[in-house]
């Protein structure tokens, strides 16, 4: 994982964390004791994991995390005192939170941030694939807006278009993509 804002007032605690995330090969790893600390930092740059041990007043650091998973597009993990996780966990976990009682061991808290490190890397995977989708569609919009052109100026059908623009690529040993870019503005 790399971006990791904690946020933890309890020594001890924290101290668990850091040796589960130097455990995990985490990088980028900022640690604030406060909501204001993380506001501030938050706003400097972005995190791929939020983790918030809330040993304060429960309710602040639950309004915090609802706030921070519908602005952002963090991953979160909170952990709560027992008596308050039985109430919100369920609708947290709804909310795309991750949830941990407290109090927690070393093994239990690697287990939950290793899943929250795969849904990471699942979330970037998929992140990655839409941004390769979106580029083929561009590129896709632009070769049809091209055949376009070519079928009304020059009564092409579309399969001469089509064979136009690939031999012009060819031709000049570019992509289909450069081609339709320049019938675009010559012709368009």
């Amino acid at each position: 994982m790399n971006g990791i804002l904690v946020i933890c007032c309890d020594q001890k605690n924290l101290l668990m964390i850091k040796e589960v995330l130097f455990k995990l090969k985490s990088q980028n790893i900022f640690y604030v004791e406060n909501i204001d600390k993380a506001k501030k930092m938050m706003l400097e740059q972005h995190f791929e994991l939020i983790i918030v041990d809330s040993t304060l007043s429960s309710k602040n650091y639950i309004d915090f995390v609802k706030n921070v998973i519908k602005v952002t597009n963090s991953q979160v993990l909170l952990m709560l005192k027992s008596e308050f996780y039985e109430n919100i966990a369920y609708e947290l976990e709804q909310m795309g939170i991750y949830t941990l009682a407290k109090p927690y061991n070393r093994t239990t808290l690697f287990n939950v941030l290793r899943m929250c490190s795969v849904s990471i890397r699942n979330i970037n995977k998929v992140k990655n694939e839409i941004n390769k989708l979106q580029k083929r569609l561009v590129a896709l919009k632009l070769v049809n807006q091209a055949k376009l052109i070519l079928i009304q100026k020059f009564n092409m059908n579309e399969d001469e278009a089509h064979h136009f623009i690939e031999k012009k690529a060819m031709d000049y040993q570019t992509t289909k993509i450069i081609i339709a870019k320049k019938i675009i503005n010559k012709y368009g």
